[in-house]
């Protein structure tokens, strides 16, 4: 994953190594963008990636989740999925219990077991711009707002094609959800992420993130930053949006 991510190795390795991989990050607003590049510079932060963009695509149940019952047989092509260990354990996270797995010159063959009920999962394919595309499940959110940190189970996996996958999740009752792009530049600093974002589809709304290997680590460096702990933001982009347009950091888009 390290590798495929292009930077900050040691937070990959670090999320790797745990039994379960979780997901440590925080939102900011940006009241002054230059202001915080400067500290994020005076910080010691590497600049790892310039304007990149990404490209997310989500897909759901929908708020109560999708009744379905019986076994299912279905294909996953061996050369699209890169790790299948984090497949088998995105796999347990769906929900679902593989009763039989083989290979064959075709690829992956998974006999699996769907229960009753399908547990609600995010799940979100990412288009990094330059080649790099990446199949992930998370845990829900149990709680957010203003002053909580995001700390969840994200396996990310590298795939290098969605539609055998897209395909298996339709068949669990998922549906394609919206898609956004997203601008993002990116600082490494320690075991610490600082990322940028700007969302082009939103009214160029710009917010930062950190996402670090443990909470400590990353109350650290919001410090570093000038952030202390109760300014740190769970939320979904959607609140998070409303949240910055309240404070008058974000025009919502009107539709036409």
């Amino acid at each position: 994953m390290a590798e495929e991510k292009g930077y900050l190795p040691e937070l990959a390795v670090a999320k790797e190594t745990r039994t379960l991989p979780y997901e440590i990050e925080a939102k900011l607003p940006i009241f002054d963008k230059e202001e915080l590049v400067r500290r994020i510079t005076e910080s010691g932060a590497t600049l790892q990636r310039e304007n990149m963009q990404l490209t997310d695509t989500y897909y759901g149940l929908g708020e109560k989740g999708v009744v379905v019952g019986g076994v299912l047989t279905t294909a996953v092509r061996v050369d699209a999925i890169k790790d299948r260990g984090a497949f088998d354990q995105a796999l347990s996270y769906l929900g679902v219990r593989v009763k039989e797995h083989m290979s064959d010159k075709h690829g992956e063959i998974y006999m699996i077991e769907r229960p009753s009920r399908i547990p609600q999962r995010h799940i979100r394919f990412r288009d990094d711009g330059q080649g790099g595309l990446t199949f992930t499940v998370k845990t829900k959110r149990e709680v957010g707002g203003v002053g909580h940190i995001d700390k969840r189970v994200e396996i990310e996996i590298p795939i290098q094609d969605s539609s055998e996958i897209t395909a298996f999740l339709q068949k669990l009752g998922y549906k394609k959800g919206r898609s956004e792009t997203k601008e993002r530049t990116a600082y490494s600093l320690g075991k610490a992420l600082i990322e940028i974002n700007t969302l082009p589809q939103h009214g160029g709304a710009t917010y930062a993130e950190i996402e670090a290997s443990s909470e400590e680590i990353l109350i650290e460096t919001a410090q570093k930053l000038g952030v202390q702990r109760d300014e740190l933001i769970s939320m979904s982009t959607k609140h998070f949006l409303a949240y910055l347009a309240e404070r008058g950091l974000h025009q919502p888009q009107q539709d036409t």
